[in-house]
């Protein structure tokens, strides 16, 4: 099954690019106003939802359906994605984290078929906080996690057309996947913008923004129902991503 989202393309890219000017704004401003000795975060957490876009599908694939004769035109160079997940924060410096997604790409419209791409995973991670004041936190991470890979083609032609050695009949839509686990790597920044505050404790509204690159492990086989397709060459899912998220968070002050 394709992952699809509601919002039109113009509309998410212009929430994304309000977002990034907002953020970066507000980091210039939370620059300029700290003074040495102000509250950091020592320990707690903080959930969200995400929406970003994820760069390049991936050469493997588009070779593939080249070598079945299945694509006219390139495949589109970036989707969405969307996800949530949380963080854990202790000892003022380390940061432990588990995130979900799914992903949508735009569909493809060929002489003989039409194909649309999705898919979604998860994992966990590991960060550390390089800058934690004025309420900002900014942190590289490390992580593994698993995913899968969806495509489906559907037949328009007056002919029975391949994938592989796999035959679509005419008027018929088929989908095809393969899983692999991933490391990722990236670098996120969040900002926690106070609703209750004491000497103590902070908690309030999370704003977030994560770059980074989703690396697939070892080289997978396009599948069908559970079974292997033959006459393909093995594919793997890599991309860069970036993502802003809005959340809540609760925090111990130093």
């Amino acid at each position: 099954m394709i992952i699809t989202f509601g919002m039109n393309n113009k509309l998410k890219s212009s929430i994304l690019f309000v977002f990034l000017l907002l953020f970066f704004s507000d980091f210039g401003s939370a620059q300029e106003k700290f003074v040495e000795g102000s509250n950091r975060f020592k320990i707690g957490g903080l959930g969200y939802v995400s929406l970003g876009y994820s760069f390049n599908l991936g050469n493997s694939l588009e070779k593939n359906l080249e070598k079945t004769f299945l694509l006219n035109s390139s495949l589109p160079s970036f989707g969405y994605n969307i996800g949530g997940g949380g963080y854990f924060l202790f000892e003022r410096k380390f940061i432990v984290s588990g995130n979900g997604f799914g992903l949508n790409f735009q569909n493809v419209i060929n002489k003989s078929n039409e194909m649309s791409f999705g898919g979604g995973g998860g994992g966990f991670s590991f960060g550390y906080i390089a800058y934690n004041r004025y309420d900002w936190m900014i942190f590289p991470s490390i992580g593994f996690g698993g995913m899968a890979v969806n495509m489906n083609i559907r037949n328009t032609a007056d002919s029975l057309i391949y994938f592989g050695d796999f035959e679509i009949p005419i008027r018929t839509e088929t989908e095809f996947n393969f899983s692999q686990s991933y490391l990722d790597i990236g670098v996120s920044a969040h900002k926690l913008i106070r609703i209750g505050n004491t000497i103590e404790k902070a908690n309030g509204i999370s704003f977030g923004l994560s770059v980074g690159y989703i690396a697939g492990l070892g080289e997978h086989q396009w599948q069908q129902n559970g079974t292997e397709v033959n006459g393909l060459n093995p594919s793997k899912y890599n991309s860069f991503y970036i993502k802003m998220s809005i959340g809540g968070g609760w925090f111990l002050v130093r």
